[in-house]
């Protein structure tokens, strides 16, 4: 059955060899990031107040289904297609997150938003790039701005809302995405310089 899973996961219609291998690493993050996703939703569930929890919730889901959409799309071999969308359920989930917490009822959700800004930057381009980099700025100043001026529209959570070891095992999973984002993507660097040392 393990031998069939790993069939299953190299039979990518893509025919150019290093985005093929950039497209099997990219398969393994998606596959993390729903499996993030899926472990976050107790946690979200476990959320106090009925907002905090909704929304919570909301952003796990979102963040779940837009990145199964984004597995069907690599599937199909639409690796560009596949990597926008990745990013966008990861910033949209991290935008609801943060909207729900504000800046200060979980310290170090801000260093998550460069997941999307690596992934956009090392496999589409620049102008992804710039454009990831624009949305997540705006994101974070206006709710910066908000949460400043006291706005009912973020930081839904009460004081002491998350736990601390809900914020330490959010913290752990992101971090552990993007190490893992990381080691897939200079793997994949490394071996397409040595094939091409080796022409």
């Amino acid at each position: 059955m393990l031998q069939q899973f790993y069939t299953w996961l190299n039979a990518l219609p893509i025919d150019d060899p290093i985005e093929r291998r950039q497209a099997l690493s990219l398969q393994t993050i998606i596959i993390g990031v729903i499996v993030v996703a899926l472990a976050a939703l107790p946690i979200s569930y476990s959320t106090q107040g009925e907002i905090p929890r909704i929304l919570s919730c909301t952003a796990n889901l979102l963040t779940l289904f837009l990145t199964l959409g984004a597995l069907w799309l690599l599937r199909r071999g639409l690796y560009d297609t596949s990597v926008g969308l990745v990013a966008i359920a990861i910033l949209l989930g991290l935008s609801l997150s943060l909207i729900v917490s504000g800046f200060t009822q979980i310290p170090g959700l801000e260093l998550v938003f460069a997941l999307p800004l690596a992934l956009v930057g090392l496999l589409i381009g620049r102008w992804a790039l710039v454009v990831t980099s624009l949305v997540t700025m705006a994101i974070m100043i206006a709710v910066a701005i908000l949460e400043q001026f006291q706005s009912p529209l973020v930081g839904f959570l009460p004081s002491g809302g998350h736990s601390l070891i809900e914020t330490v095992l959010v913290l752990i999973l992101s971090i552990g995405l993007v190490a893992s984002f990381l080691d897939r993507f200079s793997v994949t660097l490394r071996t397409a310089f040595d094939d091409l040392a080796g022409e």
